[in-house]
């Protein structure tokens, strides 16, 4: 798992790994931070997500947050969409994730309204952090 900061969005990238558990505090640490503040965090997964009790840390922070903070989850994992559903179960509706296959993470960009330059960016953030992490890359370049 890494993340970045590009402008206002967290771009955070797994591989299809479960997060070890010094990178997630990590970012978790850095969620709690920004949670209230304006931003939002966009989630690229190759089918990797957090533990059961890294899950209900998260949940923790997400759900007694002052606002919610937009996620976007892309990931074409069906283990990820339930992941995100099993979430979704514990919070509010205006707190739940966006889920997109990774053939629409065009839509996802255009659902943050972000600006084509900050999509430009994140889709370089989401490249390199592949390449670091051994997986595919590029990004499909669709939209």
């Amino acid at each position: 798992m890494l993340w970045s900061v590009i402008d206002h969005v967290t771009v955070v990238v797994h591989d299809a790994r479960q997060p070890m558990s010094e990178e997630w505090t990590a970012y978790v640490d850095h969620f709690r931070a920004r949670v209230d503040g304006p931003h939002s965090v966009l989630v690229y997964t190759l089918g990797g997500g957090p533990s059961g009790m890294q899950r209900a840390e998260l949940l923790e922070v997400m759900a007694h947050s002052e606002r919610p903070t937009p996620v976007f989850i892309v990931s074409s994992s069906a283990v990820v969409r339930g992941i995100v559903t099993a979430m979704n179960w514990f919070l509010r509706a205006d707190r739940r994730p966006k889920t997109y296959p990774v053939a629409d993470l065009a839509r996802a960009f255009t659902d943050m309204q972000l600006e084509p330059a900050a999509c430009k960016r994140i889709r370089a953030a989401i490249d390199a952090h592949l390449a670091r992490l051994g997986g595919p890359q590029p990004v499909q370049r669709a939209g």
